[in-house]
């Protein structure tokens, strides 16, 4: 794609030189288009490359990444994207211990890096989520 956004680019400066130079007096339709073909391609083109920049996961973010979102095909940059824009933190729960009561207003998504959790109601076992890949438990909305 950025060669073919390049090509593009050399095309339109072409067509503005020939319009330019061939034509007297320069039909300024045709080198308008051009020069807003230009901006735009190399907007996309400044796109593609900042696309391909690294992205550095810090480390306390980097096992949830491996195990919660790579599985399903997320780029490095949007999993920081979510990380920028909503609220994490990282929880160890004792044994028996609870991550919402029935009835509490759910604040957080959570997802289980290891172990097993129950959900419950009334003392009854409706779910038992592992750690790994589908190992979230919470509200999405």
């Amino acid at each position: 794609m950025l060669q073919l956004r390049s090509c593009l680019i050399l095309s339109n400066v072409c067509n503005i030189g020939y319009h330019v130079i061939a034509t007297k007096p320069p039909v300024l339709a045709p080198i308008a288009w051009g020069c807003f073909f230009i901006a735009g391609h190399s907007f996309q083109i400044m796109r593609l490359l900042r696309e391909r920049q690294l992205v550095a996961i810090p480390s306390e973010f980097a096992e949830v990444y491996e195990k919660a979102f790579l599985p399903w095909g997320w780029k490095p940059r949007q999993y920081m994207k979510v990380i920028a824009a909503t609220p994490c933190k990282h929880e160890s729960l004792p044994k028996d211990g609870y991550l919402v009561r029935e009835g509490d207003e759910v604040q957080y998504v959570h997802f289980l890096l290891e172990g097993t959790m129950a959900v419950e109601q009334d003392g009854t076992d409706l779910n038992v989520i592992s750690a790994g890949p589908g190992g979230w438990a919470g509200e999405f909305w």
